[in-house]
């Protein structure tokens, strides 16, 4: 996969503020919120815009806006991470939803899907403006600029409609209102947006990118057919979605990555990976994906940190590799880089081993299948191994997995091995045969009610098998920490936790709920 480099700044200083987090409804200073002037309207200025909307994108820690930052955030309100068992932070208990969801606990994260939504929109608007005066000189200027805004207007269009909603219940109101600059202007606020209206908008920004080449992304059409596939899928039109990922990107193809660095680390590295701050770690993984590689080690290397006094303490180690190998070595916790001399360079899961520091570990419940996952040792993700390590927000894989799952609702599942298996083998795993995808059932994987139980004992007995389960669980694995699961758990009715906890969407917070009337209460 190709890097792309996106300038962490901010640029956006200088034009770009919005509305505070109070509110993006009422009470905004125009002279602080808002957009002014004209002096920004040129070529010379429109280039810093687009620098800053990508510092935007790639800015993260607990002060950081960007996707990584969504995403990880949003993994944690799913079922794929837990509060962390190396470290947390208190503040974090109603996150990961531990108790009854704090509607202020989410201004923030309001706050950033908005304003980066709001700085894509107005990068297009701008672009329109020097088009209506005379136009560009720099065309290619031009292309970048209205590529970048009419993607980042889509991407957060759609995650507002993947992650969001007014109310807990499950089917009650997914979705997310969006007010507009002209709407602020005039007075007025914005309609609230059902989840597939807030998609098919995303398509609209995304098709608009087609034969546009903003000369910094690789492929950039099969890149935007693969998030217009995405769309399809989860809005359940699966003509449209299989179309849709042939078009998209393929296995070869390069994409790019959010590029981090020390001062602005990747997000899952800083907060859920191999850190040695145990201040700044929150989440870890949801204890199936441990399970996942207990059961079929070529899934990932467990890359174990444990010394010879944690296991003459009784702490077990899951690691085949153990502690055994020398400083220097291929796996070695103490070599720099230590996957590099792995034999499998495209692990799946890979994962890394760690003490748990804490006293208890709240993300899991004593009386669920995992309490045996709370003592001694734990496994954060090492897929982002580094502060420096990029982020990708779509790859090929999920292709092959949406045109597994169309094939599968189609009764085809010789079709649907295929594309299943073309992602298992990238990933050094055996090939499944049909027998196997038919005799499919894992009651502590993703596709089931009582895998997906971390708090206690689920009175829901979902539990998929065969074709349909095993596509559910290639998903889970593959697709970790893409932003995605939060939707496939609403697709499938596959919720863990239940009670009066805020589980199906991210709520949205008081600051609009309190000053929109258009947002259902």
């Amino acid at each position: 996969m190709k890097n792309i480099k996106l300038i962490v700044c901010f640029v956006t200083l200088l034009g770009f503020s919005l509305a505070s987090c109070d509110s993006y409804v009422q009470d905004i200073d125009p002279l602080l919120n808002q957009v002014e002037g004209t002096d920004l309207n040129n070529e010379t200025s429109l280039g810093l815009l687009v620098n800053g909307i990508k510092g935007q994108m790639g800015s993260t820690g607990d002060a950081g806006e960007g996707i990584g930052r969504m995403l990880w955030r949003v993994a944690g309100y799913s079922d794929e991470m837990i509060l962390g068992a190396f470290g947390s932070a208190p503040d974090h208990i109603t996150f990961v939803q531990d108790l009854p969801g704090n509607l202020t606990f989410h201004e923030d994260d309001w706050s950033n899907y908005q304003l980066l939504r709001f700085l894509a929109d107005d990068l297009v608007r701008r672009v329109g403006v020097i088009d209506a005066n005379g136009g560009f000189v720099n065309e290619e200027l031009r292309a970048n600029a209205l590529w970048w805004g009419n993607f980042l207007g889509g991407l957060t269009r759609m995650y507002l409609a993947d992650h969001w909603g007014a109310r807990a219940t499950v089917g009650d109101s997914p979705g997310a209102p969006i007010t507009t600059q002209e709407q602020l202007d005039n007075g007025e606020v914005g309609a609230f947006l059902s989840s597939n209206e807030l998609r098919a908008l995303a398509r609209e920004k995304f098709n608009a990118l087609l034969g546009t080449d903003p000369g910094d992304v690789p492929e950039p059409d099969k890149f935007a057919w693969s998030f217009i596939a995405r769309t399809y899928l989860f809005d359940g039109m699966y003509a449209e979605a299989k179309t849709a990922a042939e078009n998209g990107l393929q296995e070869g193809d390069e994409t790019f990555g959010i590029i981090h660095n020390t001062i602005f680390p990747n997000q899952m590295w800083l907060q859920s990976g191999r850190t040695n701050d145990d201040n700044q770690f929150i989440f870890s993984p949801h204890p199936r994906f441990l399970q996942y590689v207990l059961d079929d080690r070529k899934e990932g290397e467990i890359i174990s940190e444990l010394t010879q006094e944690n296991l003459d303490d009784g702490i077990v180690s899951r690691s085949l590799r153990g502690i055994e190998s020398g400083e220097g070595e291929p796996g070695n916790a103490t070599t720099p880089n230590p996957r590099s001399g792995l034999a499998n360079q495209n692990e799946r899961l890979p994962l890394w081993e760690k003490a748990i520091t804490t006293a208890s570990v709240s993300g899991i419940g004593d009386d669920t299948q995992w309490a045996e996952f709370a003592t001694g040792a734990n496994v954060t993700q090492d897929i982002y191994t580094a502060a420096d390590s990029p982020f990708h927000i779509i790859d090929w894989r999920e292709m092959q997995l949406i045109l597994a799952e169309v094939a599968i609702r189609n009764n085809d599942n010789p079709t649907a091995l295929i594309h299943i298996n073309n992602v298992r083998t990238f990933h050094g795993l055996d090939p499944y045969d049909e027998a196997q995808m038919l005799a499919y059932d894992n009651p502590k994987g993703g596709a089931s009610a009582l895998g997906i139980g971390v708090k206690n004992v689920l009175s829901a007995t979902t539990n998929f098998t065969g074709p349909m389960g095993l596509l559910i669980e290639e998903r889970d694995k593959t697709l970790f920490l893409k932003g995605t699961r939060i939707v496939d758990q609403a697709r499938f009715d596959l919720w863990h936790l239940e009670g009066d906890v805020f589980r199906f969407y991210m709520p949205i917070p008081r600051s609009e709920t309190d000053n929109n009337p258009n947002v259902p209460n």
